[in-house]
Formats: structure tokens, C-alpha cells, sequence
């Protein structure tokens, strides 16, 4: 039954797509579609698919991150986390005004232990409106705390809240 619902949603990717072929969403529908089933089967070419998929959406419409979350998201999964800062980066550049992208990339700099620059990126989400999940602020203020500046700790602990 799996084989044969993944089967019946690739043949509708393709119709859909060659009925609409510069439909940005549908490419990133794709891709996601192709990550289930590079899970579920096991295969990498799934994953170079949507990663295909992924950049002609990005081409097709720059401006509009939600593909370059979903890229960065593949990158982090695979711990690439150098093409993620990269995706991360420019989808800040592509809508500057969003502070969800910062957030990611707040999360990335932290994975890397440049906690100033992840500190930097969680204020400027924060600014933008965006609130993440409580682990990240826990984690830079805990650093902060340890190398003595509780301030700025504090700071980011009541702008979270």
C-alpha cells in the first residue's frame, strides 16, 4: 500500500508540475514529498532530488524562504552544516524583514560554539518578531552566565519572555 501511495503522489508531482511549470510551491511540495521518501526508502537519490527541486524553486521565486528552510533543514539533517549556514545566510539576505531565518541561523552559529554571533542573530529574530523554541535561549544564556556577563543574559532571558 506504502509503494503504491508513493507511487500515486510522484505521477501527481509530475503531472502538476508540467501543467504548471513555474509554480515555485508545487517544487517545494515536491521536495519535501521527495525527503519522505528518501526516509522511508532509504535512498539518497531521493535527497539529491529535492535538493534539485529545491533550487529550481529558489530560482523560480528568490525572494521566498520557505525553500531555503527546507535546504537548510536537508543540510542540518545530513550535518552539513556549512551549506546550511550558507542557505541560512542568504535566506536572510532574501527577505530581511523575517526572523525566522535568524533563529535558524542563530541555531547554526550555536552548533558551531560562536555563541556571540548565535547571540546576535536570536536578538536580531526576537527584534523581528520571531520567537523560537526555549532551548536555544537557554543555551546562549547558560554560555553568557558562565563567561560573566549575566546582564546580557538577563536581557535575552526577559526578551524571550
Amino acid at each position: 500500500m506504502m509503494e503504491a501511495a508513493f507511487a500515486r503522489t510522484a505521477s501527481m508531482f509530475r503531472r502538476e508540475i508540467h501543467r504548471d511549470t513555474l509554480n515555485d510551491r508545487l517544487y517545494t511540495h515536491h521536495a519535501a514529498f521527495l525527503l519522505d521518501a528518501a526516509s522511508f526508502y532509504g535512498s539518497r537519490s531521493y535527497v539529491h532530488d529535492a535538493v534539485a527541486a529545491l533550487n529550481h524553486a529558489i530560482e523560480l521565486s528568490p525572494h521566498r524562504i520557505q525553500q531555503r528552510m527546507l535546504l537548510a533543514r536537508l543540510y542540518t539533517d545530513d550535518r552539513d552544516h556549512d551549506e546550511a549556514r550558507v542557505v541560512l545566510e542568504d535566506a536572510v539576505r532574501a527577505d530581511p524583514g523575517l526572523g525566522e531565518p535568524r533563529y535558524a541561523l542563530a541555531e547554526n552559529y550555536l552548533r558551531y560554539g560562536k555563541a556571540d554571533s548565535a547571540l546576535a542573530m536570536l536578538e536580531s529574530s526576537l527584534k523581528h518578531g520571531y520567537v523560537g523554541a526555549p532551548e536555544i535561549y537557554l543555551a546562549i544564556g547558560k554560555h553568557l552566565e558562565f563567561s560573566r556577563r549575566s546582564g546580557r543574559a538577563a536581557k535575552l532571558y526577559s526578551s524571550y519572555l
